[in-house]
């Protein structure tokens, strides 16, 4: 088995349990969307009316990803994110960020949107983030995913995101996964 010294960046497990309706509800989202829906770059910034559809998308997104890409899920975290809220026309921002890496290195995911999913099943390592900006809260949902011949060895944190000239630094509560993330912007937790 294969090792890689430094992963790109932790994220969050994926989809807690398979047979949860919350999990069952996210999979009939994943399925009836294409993969470009959710993934149609490197980076891309999608706005919602509502925190629900929101929360829809990102989980749709994420059972979307791990279903197309042939790896595992291994380990992640969701954060809060200090720094200025982000306003925009619409209630709720969604931000996503794909980096992959190869044997030889970074794999270069620019170009036509077509191929990507191609590039991100033919990489080692994925790492997928949503920043999610509701209101006078944001917050981080971070993926990490690995092919089987290999195995995870970093314990590393997104530390911070820079998005529209602001520096926003993570905060990760113990046991935060999506939902409690979808909790804290929904002021339901601190």
């Amino acid at each position: 088995m294969k090792s890689l010294p430094v992963l790109l960046l932790v994220a969050l497990g994926v989809v807690s349990c398979a047979t949860s309706p919350q999990a069952s509800h996210y999979k009939e989202v994943a399925d009836a969307n294409t993969f470009a829906y959710f993934f149609d770059g490197q980076a891309e910034v999608k706005v919602f009316s509502n925190l629900d559809d929101a929360k829809d998308f990102v989980g749709g997104g994420r059972v979307k990803l791990e279903t197309s890409i042939n790896k595992h899920s291994v380990q992640g975290l969701a954060a809060r994110l200090a720094g200025d809220p982000y306003t925009s026309s619409q209630p709720v921002v969604v931000v996503h960020y794909l980096s992959a890496s190869s044997d030889s290195g970074r794999v270069d995911l620019l170009g036509p949107h077509n191929g990507l999913q191609n590039k991100l099943r033919e990489a080692v390592s994925v790492a997928s983030v949503f920043l999610v900006f509701y209101g006078d809260r944001q917050v981080s949902i971070s993926d990490f995913y690995l092919d089987s011949r290999y195995h995870y060895n970093s314990n590393s944190q997104y530390r911070k995101f820079d998005f529209k000239g602001n520096v926003y630094t993570t905060d990760y509560p113990i046991g935060w996964g999506a939902e409690q993330a979808f909790q804290y912007l929904n002021k339901d937790i601190e």
